[in-house]
């Protein structure tokens, strides 16, 4: 049996004197697709915040393919194979949708200054392997139509859209979804739950994601964490954790989402 991809070990994470994450333990196997859920407060996205490494936690380790990434920065996070979208999204507004995603390439950028001024160098080659890549997300995400747009005119789905296509552009390993259909109306959430799932099932990228509504989960998931307080409640199949009265008692208690 393989190690997981993402071990996750007694991660504690405080504000002062208010805890967000509690003792949370579990893992991600390798090209698996799972979801944390929980009533709204329950520590989702601040636990995302840790492995991202937009938070270090006051305890616990997290180690990604083998190595404790702990303490590293988000950046080099990134540079390892971890990408994000957001809650809120989080796009370069004035700039359009080609640009934005060639933005997510510049981590797998090698070329140099020097290389990079010789018109027929490495920069060149470089750059129109990039402008390849990222056009044949454009084409993935079905959003040909709206490449040379700026981002900000374009409606709340697409921007959802072009905020994973970002992503993607860094190549991750792993990539964390949060909220990605939060606002949506029922096509534009049957659009992106096709796309996730064929980034995890096609492309091989194991995916947790944050996600309120439980239909999508239910039928997306191989494994599902439940938070509540910030603390572990549940971890296991969907209908496992469907079927668990600790969390059915979490949502029926006037919290869930």
């Amino acid at each position: 049996m393989s190690s997981p991809l993402l071990d996750i070990s007694r991660v504690a994470l405080r504000f002062g004197g208010v805890t967000a994450v509690s003792d949370v333990s579990f893992s991600v196997a390798r090209g698996a697709l799972n979801a944390i859920i929980g009533p709204n407060g329950a520590g989702k996205t601040s636990l995302l915040n840790c492995i991202s490494g937009v938070y270090r936690p006051q305890q616990g380790r997290i180690v990604f393919d083998g190595r404790d990434i702990t303490h590293l920065g988000p950046a080099h996070r990134t540079r390892l194979g971890i990408a994000r979208t957001f809650q809120n999204i989080a796009l370069f507004r004035g700039m359009t949708v080609l640009d934005n995603l060639l933005i997510g390439r510049h981590v797998h950028q090698k070329t140099g200054i020097l290389a990079g001024g010789v018109y027929w160098g490495r920069g060149q080659k470089e750059e129109i392997r990039e402008r390849e890549r990222v056009e044949e997300i454009i084409d993935f995400l079905e959003i040909q139509p709206w490449r040379k747009q700026v981002v900000h005119t374009l409606a709340y789905g697409l921007q959802k859209r072009v905020e994973l296509g970002r992503a993607l552009a860094l190549d991750p390993r792993l990539l964390l979804l949060d909220e990605p259909m939060a606002g949506m109306n029922a096509e534009e959430k049957e659009d992106m739950a096709r796309y996730i799932l064929d980034i995890n099932e096609e492309r091989g990228t194991t995916v947790i994601m944050i996600e309120h509504d439980m239909g999508v989960v239910m039928d997306l998931s191989h494994r599902v964490v439940v938070l509540n307080f910030g603390q572990k409640i549940a971890d296991g199949a969907p209908e496992e954790v469907q079927s668990n009265s600790e969390v059915q008692a979490a949502y029926l208690g006037g919290q869930a989402a």
